[in-house]
């Protein structure tokens, strides 16, 4: 990863590439929930992908500020809930539906994190291409794991999201500010 030389810092370039890591993981386990719980078929895994698309243009175009945030959050919630309702009703619409829904958010999340992050680093290339090897590293990584174990899969995808979500609402550099303010005796436990 050739962060600088792209325009962006390591920090940023990791978060970008972390997050795209994310992303393929997510799809890969929701594209296999939806295969083992709906009924494995191509035309199941092409609706994915284009909900998931079309949620990309709908988040890259109206989720700003901390929309972003309740995106990521709903993706994860509506996640779990479909990997819950196709393991517990196997071939359910409800199920189906609520996994195509939560490929959609992912989707809407991806494209709001890339319009987000390219407003605020000022170099959209960079990070799209951050993103998007983070993306295809997380792919093959989730590829690799559903050899492993489905589950190990679908725990590190929400694993990561939750992390991804707690760096999103618990500021980092917030905390350690205040930390630094107060003194390291506060901080001592």
């Amino acid at each position: 990863m050739i962060a600088n030389a792209a325009g962006i810092s390591t920090g940023r370039a990791a978060l970008a590439a972390f997050t795209g890591f994310w992303l393929g993981l997510a799809q890969v386990s929701l594209a296999f929930a939806l295969i083992a719980g709906a009924g494995a078929s191509a035309l199941l895994f092409f609706a994915l992908t284009s909900i998931w698309l079309g949620g990309g243009a709908i988040g890259g175009l109206v989720v700003r500020g901390r929309a972003v945030t309740l995106v990521l959050a709903a993706a994860l919630a509506v996640s779990v809930v479909a990997r819950v309702l196709l393991f517990a009703h196997p071939f359910s619409n409800l199920g189906t539906v609520t996994g195509l829904l939560s490929g959609g958010l992912c989707g809407a999340y991806a494209a709001a994190f890339l319009a987000e992050r390219s407003t605020l680093w000022t170099n959209a290339r960079a990070v799209l291409l951050h993103e998007n090897n983070g993306f295809v590293f997380g792919w093959v990584a989730g590829a690799l794991l559903l050899i492993l174990s489905a589950n190990v899969l679908a725990v590190l995808a929400l694993s990561i999201g939750i992390g991804l979500l707690a760096a999103r609402v618990i500021k980092p550099a917030q905390v350690i500010a205040k930390v630094v303010k107060a003194g390291p005796q506060q901080y001592s436990e």
